[in-house]
């Protein structure tokens, strides 16, 4: 990551297709409240 205008970012290329994520903010794993959450094969719940 780096820090740009005030902001960290990245860019990560990933393969064509559908993925699931979390934002890990101040130390804690948050889902994304604007998109729809969804359980992983593990019983894990991300958006």
């Amino acid at each position: 990551m780096v820090k740009s205008h005030g902001d960290f970012v990245t860019i990560i290329e990933l393969p064509e297709g559908e993925h699931q994520y979390k934002y890990y903010v101040d130390g804690e794993w948050k889902n994304d409240p604007s998109n729809k959450i969804v359980e992983d094969e593990s019983g894990e719940k991300k958006t």
